[in-house]
């Protein structure tokens, strides 16, 4: 099986953990509110490299976990009982966290605790294993030196290490010396005549450090018999392959007096070379090869079932295990293979869109949000007020967190349709939310006080911390789309900057690079609403530009004033026909602006309009008119008959029966109810969602009956 040395595992798991924590960084980065979105794509694109090389390190290292589990014994130790628990709760998690990333993006706010968790654990995995080994290697190590009549010394392992490669590395090569058996004396000797050469630069006690290091590393201990062999063993290694195989040395078997001949005789082919043999070397020699390579040694080996070689000698069964041992590391080469293979496919390909489940939860902050409709919920939640800032003098901006476990998951631009209950009467009222989408947790919106609003007084007024309403949403068509809008103008006429505000901050949220001009129209500079965080993002985003205009202006204000004008529109706007319009703010106010983009030869359709509070289209009814049919509210057990003209909402309305509503013009989508029988004629349906009108559901306030009908109302 292959086992990779001990150092080489630690920066496996090194780079595993470093790994790991670039996929982090990576992430963090490219969700912040950076300026630049190409750097942002390619911070994620690194993060996916970086999350597949760390899965890939982890299946190498497991497979590697597990050759060595198969021959260990059946009692494992708590440190590798630990080890294998960690290993086995990282492997599920990495699958999911893969799914989840490919084909469930509904779930993306699931990846960055799950990272983390990952990340976390890897730690764990690694630590248990490299902890340890680093701190045995930063042990003080009492070393004895009593062999050479030095007495005893304490070193840092790691220290003497640095100090002995610094030292010795001058003269050859440290695998040299890496490679060398020696007994204390025999690296004394060697530590003098290094010293004894001119610049060698080792004092005495750096000479002490070092054989201090040398003997606790690299010593044999040649005090018993065993280790005269070891050290003799060494040199024959050492000095008998550079003529000829040390196959031919091993299986010879001579008298002691033939091998004191023969290596006699190698020592005076050698004498040439200076140093060759050090002294007292060939007599270690010698000794060792007229000890165990003798026809006695030989016969007495062979009688006790041993090999007929010496140990260390690669021949004969030990040459047999190396083949074996070579067979072996095919299993490891070819899962190498499959996790690279696997690391290419998993960076190169991305699902496609049809087999990707993309059902966009607005959680995720990192991903923009799809085109594909965000079907509208008729189950309300519970909003509690969390924080209430006063904006202007008359208008008030309100943060509500969701209670319960539910999560929001709208689009930039929408709206809550709120149920006030106020003096214990039930008021349903629209308002356009101000935060960004990407917040799931909480939502805001901002209320201007009308003078004789009931609602919006009490919210200006009297509105305390902790309040609990009843909500639908988010709801509402006038959306922005980053996939179509590439360049947009905003129009906002006072309270209208509330949708506006919110497109915004989604496109700094998110790192957009598009393109958005910003025409604010209101009164005094003291009406501005969200004046701090429109200044906040004209800093941030480098392609908004923001234009205020005040229609009865200030004292030194500079800029434009009165009403918005077409010339005004077409100095900051460069090519009208390429932008997408959204309009909100007072009916006169969108009226004039729609009627100045129409005179720039807008087309209509590029033209968005956020409207509510409409007038009630009141259409007489003669005295002696006949109903047109029955309506039938099943909810309400209320049967009422109609006239021609008449709007659903209308004769609601007129019997007293609840239909929340909010812009009546068919544009917002409140008063959207289940048609149960009959047939109805909508003026239009542009706030009717798609999903909703599959079931049957019928915008009331631009609905009116061919005939009886009946509403689940």
């Amino acid at each position: 099986m292959l086992l990779i040395p001990t150092p080489l595992s630690a920066v496996l798991g090194f780079a595993f953990i470093l790994i790991g924590a670039a996929a982090i960084w990576l992430i963090f980065e490219a969700s912040r509110r950076s300026q630049d979105q190409a750097a942002r794509n390619h911070r994620i694109r690194a993060h996916r490299i970086a999350g597949y090389l760390f899965i890939a390190l982890f299946c190498f290292m497991t497979w590697l976990m597990l050759l060595r589990l198969k021959d260990a014994a059946d009692e494992l130790s708590l440190r590798s009982m630990l080890h294998i628990l960690v290993a086995m709760v990282l492997a599920p998690l990495f699958l999911i966290k893969v799914l989840v990333a490919r084909y469930y993006k509904s779930y993306t706010s699931v990846l960055v605790p799950l990272g983390l968790t990952i990340f976390t654990l890897g730690f764990v995995l690694i630590a248990s294993t490299a902890g340890p080994y680093l701190l045995r290697r930063a042990t003080i190590k009492d070393i004895s030196l009593n062999a050479v009549d030095m007495g005893a010394t304490r070193i840092d392992l790691g220290a003497s290490e640095s100090l002995m490669e610094r030292r010795c590395s001058r003269c050859h090569n440290l695998e040299r010396i890496a490679g060398a058996r020696k007994d204390a004396r025999g690296w004394l000797a060697t530590i003098n005549r290094m010293r004894a050469l001119p610049g060698s630069g080792i004092s005495e006690a750096d000479a002490r450090t070092i054989l201090s290091y040398l003997v606790s590393e690299n010593s044999i201990d040649s005090s018993s018999t065993q280790g005269v062999l070891a050290v003799g063993r060494a040199l024959v290694d050492t000095h008998c392959n550079r003529c000829h195989a040390l196959d031919r040395t091993y299986q010879s078997v001579k008298s002691p007096a033939e091998w004191n001949t023969t290596v006699t005789r190698m020592v005076s082919y050698a004498r040439g070379t200076e140093g060759f043999f050090k002294p007292g070397e060939p007599e270690r020699i010698i000794r060792f090869l007229s000890t165990t390579q003798t026809p006695g040694a030989v016969q007495a080996r062979s009688t006790n079932g041993l090999d007929t070689a010496p140990a260390g000698q690669l021949t004969g069964n030990k040459g047999a295990a190396l083949e074996k041992a070579a067979v072996s590391n095919l299993p490891t080469i070819g899962v190498g293979v499959l996790i690279a293979v696997l690391f290419g496919l998993l960076v190169r390909s991305r699902p496609s869109a049809a087999k990707a489940m993309t059902v966009r939860s607005a959680s995720a902050a990192i991903e923009p949000a799809s085109n594909t409709p965000v079907p509208v919920s008729r189950k309300p939640v519970i909003l509690q007020l969390l924080r209430a800032e006063r904006q202007t003098h008359d208008s008030v901006s309100l943060r509500f967190r969701v209670t319960g476990s539910q999560t929001l998951r709208g689009r930039p631009g929408q709206f809550f349709t709120f149920d006030w209950l106020l003096d214990g009467q039930k008021l349903s009222r629209s308002y356009s939310i101000s935060s960004s989408p990407t917040q799931t947790g909480f939502v805001e919106i901002a209320v201007k006080k009308q003078p004789e609003g009931r609602v919006s007084c009490f919210l200006n007024e009297r509105a305390a911390i902790g309040l609990t309403v009843e909500a639908r949403g988010p709801l509402g068509r006038f959306c922005f789309q980053e996939t179509e809008h590439k360049k947009i103008a905003l129009f906002a006429g006072g309270s209208g900057i509330t949708p506006l505000i919110s497109i915004l901050r989604y496109i700094d949220d998110l790192c957009l690079d598009t393109k958005a001009t910003l025409f604010y129209s209101v009164r005094t500079k003291r009406d501005i609403i969200f004046e701090g965080e429109l200044e906040r993002l004209k800093t941030r985003l480098p392609n908004l530009r923001l234009v205020v205009i005040l229609t009865k202006p200030d004292a030194g204000w500079s800029g434009p004033t009165g009403h918005l004008r077409g010339e005004l529109i077409s100095s900051y706007l460069d090519e009208v026909s390429n932008h997408t319009f959204f309009l909100c703010g007072p009916e006169g106010y969108m009226n004039h602006v729609t009627e100045l983009l129409k005179s720039l030869g807008v087309d209509e359709q590029r033209i968005l309009q956020e409207r509510f509070g409409g007038k009630k289209d009141e259409r007489s009814v003669s005295a002696d008119a006949q109903p047109r049919g029955l309506a039938e509210f099943e909810q309400s057990n209320t049967t009422v008959a109609f006239f021609e003209g008449q709007s659903l909402l209308e004769v609601a309305e007129k019997f007293g029966i609840n239909i929340p509503s909010s812009c009546r013009q068919g544009q917002c989508g409140t008063c959207a109810t289940r048609l149960l029988s009959g047939e109805v004629q909508m003026d239009h349906e542009d706030g009717l969602d798609p999903a909703l009108k599959t079931q049957g559901f019928v915008l009331t306030c631009v609905a009116r009956a061919k005939g009886d009908v009946r509403l689940d109302a």
